[in-house]
């Protein structure tokens, strides 16, 4: 039991120190701020990031410019709002987050809402 303790809180710290981040966890981070449907689709384009986001029904989107500095970021949309039934932010900002980057501790952390 000490053993799984020290184990998650390595995680943890490994997490909150650790600066960099993957780009799976910057789509995490992105479309919880817009309230995307999906995980957005960020690629790097030069000195910026450009991010493609579903609205929260999945039935359209719109892309994002994204500036970010540690693990923390500011978006605008580029485009229009396409097919989109809910409307996305014209700006939005935000930060990767431990759920972003370890989606699956998020879910263990969910399971305990259950009991």
């Amino acid at each position: 039991m000490l053993v799984v303790f020290v184990c998650v809180v390595c995680v943890v710290v490994v997490g909150i120190v650790g600066a960099m981040h993957t780009t799976e966890a910057l789509n995490r981070s992105v479309a919880r701020e817009t309230g995307s449907a999906f995980a957005g689709d960020c690629r790097k384009a030069g000195v910026v990031w450009k991010c493609s986001v579903s609205d929260s029904q999945g039935s359209g989107g719109g892309v994002f410019r994204l500036s970010k500095g540690g693990r923390c970021w500011t978006a605008r949309r580029t485009t229009p709002a396409y097919f989109a039934e809910a409307p996305l932010p014209a700006r939005v900002e935000g930060c990767v987050t431990l759920r972003d980057r370890y989606p699956l501790l998020d879910s263990a952390l969910q399971v305990g809402d259950v009991f």
